[in-house]
């Protein structure tokens, strides 16, 4: 335990110590570090049961090397002090608009505003976020911008181990996952992407994912939606079909107040598992609302959320406190 403090220190510092001591005169290399606090009080109503967790405590280190190659690193401090690696990455850039990544980075499949603790609406991720794959391996993913007249696209492989995070094994060919997804757009403004990923993990286990999602943020508003079906290839009583609408709005408030924005936001999610043609097992209504304690909308704020679970059938991934209705009080600080 010890050496990973010592480590988690040197971490964060080092860099920081080392980059900080250059001149004006030199240029690369360029770190930023950011660090997310998530801390939350959850009340489950149904089983009358509390808790206080730290959802996530994050430091990420994302800095050029050079001019064509930059690098992340991400750790999380969670599950009673452990440390986890979420990226350890470098990226070659070595012509415009094209971008290698090598290391253990996302897998082209889930959005960072669903799976990212900084950019999340809601103290709990939609049912995509949580319960179809890890949103990481170790692998090579290209990535190609450019304009197809004035409409920005962004087109993105990548080929993996299959393992998620944190694991490595020598791995047969058809065993190794690989995965595509198409962009149209930005994330200001409209955007809108097509995606699908290949998991072939072992001989018993074999996921096909695919799924779309439409987007458009404004400057003090958004609205999303997604959906996603796992399809299990060797058993489809393990298949899943989630979807989910989100929107949220920002008000601003009075620079000399606490609370410097106001924001109501509403979810709709739904999960679906196996293939039964009997509409989806569980439905969820979110609504929230947070107060941003920078100007920066979307960012540090105090939120308070309301779950409201309709079960139509039980299945066994969710259970106990997670389709239950619930009161939750969350603090997230991004610095």
């Amino acid at each position: 335990m010890i050496r990973k403090k010592l480590f988690f220190v040197l971490f964060v510092l080092f860099p920081a110590l080392l980059f900080g001591q250059k001149t004006d005169s030199i240029r690369y290399p360029k770190l930023k570090v950011t660090e997310i606090l998530v801390s939350n009080y959850e009340h489950a109503f149904e089983a009358g049961t509390n808790q206080f967790s730290v959802k996530n405590s994050r430091v990420d280190a994302v800095g050029n090397f050079t001019e064509n190659i930059s690098y992340r690193g991400q750790l999380t401090l969670k599950d009673n002090g452990n440390f986890n690696v979420l990226d350890l990455s470098a990226t070659f850039m070595p012509v415009q608009g094209l971008s290698l990544t090598f290391g253990q980075t996302a897998i082209p499949l889930f959005n960072p505003y669903v799976a990212g603790p900084s950019s999340m609406m809601f103290a709990t991720r939609p049912y995509i976020g949580d319960y179809f794959l890890s949103t990481r391996d170790v692998g090579l993913s290209g990535k190609y911008q450019f304009y197809a007249g004035i409409m920005p696209v962004s087109v993105e492989l990548g080929l993996f181990n299959g393992n998620t995070i944190n694991k490595s094994e020598w791995r047969k060919g058809k065993n190794m996952s690989y995965g595509a997804r198409l962009q149209l757009g930005t994330m200001k403004g409209a955007r809108a992407t097509v995606k699908f990923y290949d998991y072939p993990n072992s001989e018993e286990l074999h996921y096909f994912f695919y799924g779309a999602d439409v987007r458009y943020e404004g400057d003090n508003w958004k609205i999303e939606t997604e959906v996603i079906n796992r399809d299990n290839r060797k058993d489809e009583k393990d298949d899943l079909l989630s979807y989910y609408v989100q929107g949220v709005y920002g008000f601003p408030l009075k620079k000399s107040w606490i609370f410097k924005n106001v924001l109501p936001a509403v979810r709709w999610d739904a999960l679906k598992k196996g293939h039964e043609e009997s509409g989806m097992d569980v439905n969820r209504l979110t609504v929230g609302v947070g107060f941003g304690l920078t100007q920066k909308y979307f960012s540090s704020l105090l939120r308070l959320n309301y779950e409201r679970c309709f079960v139509n059938r039980e299945i066994d991934i969710l259970g106990n406190e997670k389709d239950s209705d619930k009161l939750i009080v969350g603090l997230i600080l991004v610095l």
